[in-house]
């Protein structure tokens, strides 16, 4: 069963951030994750999988230097996995491709593991259409997923004055979780 929750006025931080995704996963103990579309990994290290891999088309700075190791230098929709994730993240990435590619690395994320889980900004915001990698190339809805779980914040972004979302497939009894911290 598919559930849909929006929170308005709360303002997001990278506390919450991180127990929001904890929340999602809920026990990761002995579980695996890939952070597709990686950046510098702020937040996935911290969650506590046993296993990580974090792939990114830039080879960029971590935010926790011991994991590069762990880092493989490609293009998101060239990743062909040898293996399952039980999590697949992308988090402030799909915005990054264009609407047909998105559409594609959602298909690889439910493809490549047990949780898909993703997070964007609320709709089309600083849209450039070029060819960096850091541009944003479309905007996403939650309409656009009904058959996943969706967790809205108008109010994610006050100074760009956009929210932000949530969607994951699977974890249903995540919602328990959400509610005791939000």
């Amino acid at each position: 069963m598919e559930i849909c929750m929006t929170i308005p006025n709360i303002h997001g931080n990278g506390d919450l951030h991180l127990a929001i995704l904890k929340a999602i996963c809920g026990n990761v103990s002995g579980k695996s994750m890939v952070d597709l579309m990686c950046y510098s990994a702020p937040y996935t290290p911290r969650i506590g999988f046993k296993e990580s891999t974090y792939i990114d088309i830039q080879d960029r700075g971590f935010d926790f230097p011991e994991e590069k190791k762990h880092f493989i230098l490609t293009d998101v929709l060239k990743y062909s996995p040898d293996k399952k994730f039980d999590v697949a993240f992308c988090l402030d990435g799909i915005e990054h491709l264009s609407h047909e590619d998105g559409w594609q690395l959602l298909d690889l994320m439910q493809k490549i593991s047990a949780l898909p889980v993703i997070f964007t900004p609320l709709g089309e915001t600083q849209i450039k259409r070029d060819a960096h990698p850091d541009s944003h190339k479309c905007g996403w809805y939650p309409e656009e997923l009904p058959d996943w779980n969706t967790l809205i914040f108008p109010d994610w972004h006050p100074t760009l004055e956009v929210g932000a979302w949530y969607a994951w497939k699977g974890n249903d009894n995540a919602y328990e979780t959400l509610k005791t911290i939000l």
